[in-house]
């Protein structure tokens, strides 16, 4: 199996497969395919290029009651500790994964704050319309006026 078709990519980062993606499993049984998750359960802090992949494996680990999934949530607490969203367009993904790791927690207040952020820099990230970590908030209506703003945002980059 050479990791095409899973939804990820050897290195860098990669958007999580949703459950239902018949590749779900195979994103977490062929651990060979995944350099950074290694690094990722080894005793170094967290890097930057690494977090997206570590709160990716966190929802994975975490939905197959695997015990991988404290070991990422414990780098992933330390690393968000007392973070707030950076307000730079050229860290769009690291405003996003934090939306994601708030979400991953449960908090959908948090989750929007950082979501907000990514409204305020200007920047219209898309990539939330087919993450699972956000479908218990689609419908709210603090969802929809971010969804909303997002909108308009990205009519003018058209």
């Amino acid at each position: 199996m050479d990791g095409r078709g899973l939804g990820v990519r050897v290195t860098g980062t990669f958007i999580c497969p949703a459950p239902q993606d018949p590749y779900f499993p195979a994103a977490v049984a062929d651990e060979s395919l995944l350099v950074e998750y290694y690094w990722l359960l080894d005793g170094s802090p967290l890097a930057e290029d690494l977090v997206q992949t570590a709160v990716t494996y966190t929802a994975i680990f975490e939905r197959m009651n695997d015990p991988r999934a404290e070991t990422m949530r414990k780098k992933l607490v330390s690393w968000f500790d007392g973070k707030e969203p950076p307000m730079n367009i050229n860290l769009v993904r690291s405003i996003y994964d934090g939306a994601r790791w708030h979400m991953l927690n449960g908090d959908s207040d948090k989750a929007l704050v950082w979501l907000t952020a990514l409204n305020d820099v200007g920047y219209p990230w898309r990539f939330i319309e087919g993450d699972p970590l956000f479908d218990r908030v689609r419908q709210t209506p603090e969802f929809e006026a971010w969804w909303e703003q997002l909108e308009t945002i990205a009519s003018s980059y058209r």
